[in-house]
């Protein structure tokens, strides 16, 4: 195995690692789920208030997958073309999570817990956490509290006018459009009762399975593989309900999701396909730390970002599916990015920024210059969050098939500190130098990106890859990149 290919292993099977420690269960009131405390737990005036925030990164809005929108303009001197997977923003996912612990350095806090699982749900722009949370986020604005009336309830928070928001007949908490119709909360908020002291980690489990719609397109490479399947050229695949990855008894061929119309499928959220079974137990470090106090609220933010996550594999590269050890017999829709996929932080985001990338990528010797003489191309996406003043501090890049040639992917999040602003570096003439990591020698960067641009217009740059054995000895990776903002 070569240098390169150890990397792109480490690249496709990279996972978060906690190191085990003794906890020591905190002895002020345990929160249980929902947000309501558990019976016989004994009562502290020594409690605040945690407004636990959920956001959504998803260019699909409108919750309807495009079809065949890829790359109208090119960089490189050929257009990128995955061998076996095309990778787009799904119409809906739906995750269930069964608990949710804060951790300081002497304890351990639940702050949420359901043995059957409780789900949350990404449609387009907007995430439904009706049935997470008995009680949201019932504050002002300006941050004061809203005083109740008898009889009044904020079991679904306030509106953006400050006024509380009346649940459906059927419990649920949704908002009324302009059109008067019901629709989901954007970035709804749990209020959560917490014992005081500062923490530094969340740590979320999810049920192992997860259920997704949508549809995916992409021009395939012709090759032996490809071209034997007939899977080569312009492809758009559409989820299925009976051939989830959950269904191991079938082997559908990829023709069994083209000409049909999306269903909600299921999915693993598992990245090893020996383990997908077991509940998903991902530890977010909190930069700097959550502070609670007496009588006070904090917010703490979890951003899903969707716009990788719907995948699927064509059965175009038999030798090497997905991930090690996923099955090459079958066609099939799946997800091996969730992990990457979140962020947690201090506070509330800002703004989400989105961009389509494609490269014209280069292996050699660096020596300051980024253009050469036979570049290949790859599409992929980058996804910024930036806080209220506007300035970027989270940052995901993902290729669209890394399955094939992956030279740029990551994010700049550390395992000992979480989200690493760092990595993102503000240059003299305004513009940024993006960083992102998958824990291997060097850290691939996006240099000098514009975010005065507007949606739907795009600009080109510098970037630097991984460094790898190509089967010419170790090279490194640079080239232009064109990013598109979709976000």
């Amino acid at each position: 195995m070569t240098v390169f290919q150890r990397i792109h292993r480490k690249a496709r099977n990279w996972r978060h690692i906690v190191t085990a420690g003794t906890l020591i269960a905190s002895s002020a009131a345990i929160v249980g789920g929902c947000g309501k405390k558990k019976s016989g737990a004994s009562e502290s005036t020594n409690m605040g208030q945690l407004a636990l925030n959920f956001a959504a990164a998803n260019s699909n809005a409108q919750g309807s997958s495009p079809f065949l929108e890829l790359s109208p303009q090119l960089l490189a001197p050929e257009a990128a073309q995955p061998e076996s997977i095309a990778s787009g923003a799904p119409d809906s996912f739906e995750v269930s999570i069964l608990s949710m612990d804060l951790k300081s350095s002497n304890a351990q806090v639940n702050i949420f817990k359901s043995d059957t699982g409780k789900p949350i749900k990404v449609s387009g722009s907007n995430i439904d956490l009706s049935q997470l949370f008995t009680t949201y986020d019932c504050y002002k604005a300006d941050g004061t509290p809203i005083t109740l009336s008898a009889g009044q309830t904020c079991k679904c928070g306030v509106d953006k006018d400050g006024q509380l928001i009346t649940p459906q007949p059927d419990g649920s908490c949704k908002l009324t459009n302009d059109q008067g119709e019901a629709v989901e909360m954007t970035e709804p908020a749990g209020l959560l009762d917490v014992s005081a002291q500062n923490y530094t980690t969340l740590s979320v489990t999810f049920a192992p399975k997860a259920k997704i719609k949508g549809c995916v397109s992409a021009t395939f490479v012709a090759n032996d593989n490809t071209n034997a399947n007939n899977s080569a050229g312009p492809q758009t695949y559409c989820t299925q309900a009976d051939k989830s990855t959950t269904n191991e008894s079938i082997t559908p061929p990829h023709t069994d999701f083209k000409n049909v119309t999306a269903q909600e499928t299921e999915i693993y959220l598992s990245k090893g396909w020996d383990n997908r079974l077991d509940n998903v137990n991902l530890e977010f470090p909190i930069k700097d730390g959550l502070k609670i106090a007496a009588g006070q609220k904090s917010t703490l933010t979890m951003v899903i970002d969707v716009n990788r996550m719907l995948r699927f594999y064509n059965k175009g590269r038999p030798t090497s599916g997905p991930n090690p050890g996923f099955p090459t017999n079958r066609a099939y829709f799946f997800t091996t990015v969730f992990p990457e996929s979140l962020f947690v932080f201090a506070g509330k985001a800002g703004s989400i920024r989105g961009y389509s990338w494609q490269t014209s990528s280069c292996q050699g010797t660096f020596a300051g210059a980024y253009t050469c003489a036979q570049p290949r191309s790859v599409d992929g996406w980058m996804t910024l969050i930036l806080n209220d003043q506007g300035t970027p501090f989270a940052a995901s890049v993902m290729p669209d098939d890394d399955n094939n040639w992956t030279t740029l992917k990551g994010a700049n999040r550390k395992l000992s500190v979480g989200i690493d602003d760092s990595m993102i570096k503000k240059n003299a003439d305004g513009t940024y130098d993006v960083s992102v990591s998958l824990g291997t020698d060097n850290d691939p960067v996006i240099y000098k990106v514009d975010l005065s641009k507007e949606v739907g217009t795009n600009f080109e740059t510098d970037y630097r890859g991984f460094t790898g054995d190509f089967g010419t000895g170790v090279t490194d990776t640079f080239g232009r990149i064109k990013l598109t903002r979709g976000l």
